[in-house]
């Protein structure tokens, strides 16, 4: 939670940055997180130590005020939203 940024290969580590409002350098060329790479706070950077130190000198210009997980993946309560749904179907059928 301290670190200005995040560097990894790991998809789950992906996302933990995402919702701590961390910008990631990803050393790496896919994700299945599109909406997050799409967000503009994570750099897919490659293995290529060219890229990797390019993505470095992006990463310090993304404003963290701007990373908004909760307009990505939701506000959290999609559990409780389906609960509610089948109940309602239930006390229909």
């Amino acid at each position: 939670m301290d670190s200005k940024y995040v560097i990894t290969d790991s998809g789950g580590v992906i996302k933990e940055a995402f919702y701590a409002k961390k910008p990631c350098i990803v050393i790496d060329s896919t994700t299945e997180y599109v909406e997050i790479e799409q967000s503009g706070s994570h750099f897919w950077a490659g293995k290529s130590k060219t890229d990797i130190l390019m993505a470095r000198e992006a990463v310090d210009l993304v404003d963290v005020s701007r990373i908004h997980p909760e307009k990505v993946f939701g506000d959290g309560t999609a559990a409780e939203k389906m609960v509610s749904e089948v109940l309602l179907y239930l006390e229909r059928s």
